[in-house]
């Protein structure tokens, strides 16, 4: 349940971590490892997946929120997406993540 907004992660083994109930907003997860890490009722709006090889291994639920401006890993699916969680419109775009540019 912590607020993980706009934090930066790069190379990190995460695996078995819980980020369930976390907000992730606008963070960016680069190049970390999630076998088996909990993101159940975890609010991923914007946040950057895009560099996450094994995002498929992780655990969530319905409960589990993105956005439209969430980036998946290449390849990942929008019925993967569907299964990981459930997207939520948001009004306005985040001003900026935390990848570096």
């Amino acid at each position: 349940g912590d607020n993980l907004n706009f934090v930066f992660l790069e190379g990190d083994a995460l695996d078995g971590a819980s980020f369930d109930g976390s907000n992730l907003k606008g963070s960016c997860l680069y190049g970390v490892s999630v076998n088996n890490t909990r993101f159940q009722g975890a609010h991923l709006y914007g946040t950057d997946l895009s560099k996450v090889d094994n995002l498929k291994d992780a655990q969530s639920n319905r409960n589990t929120k993105y956005d439209q401006y969430t980036k998946w890993p290449y390849g990942f699916t929008k019925a993967d997406q569907e299964k990981f969680g459930t997207e939520v419109q948001s009004a306005r775009k985040p001003p900026h993540t935390a990848c570096p540019q």
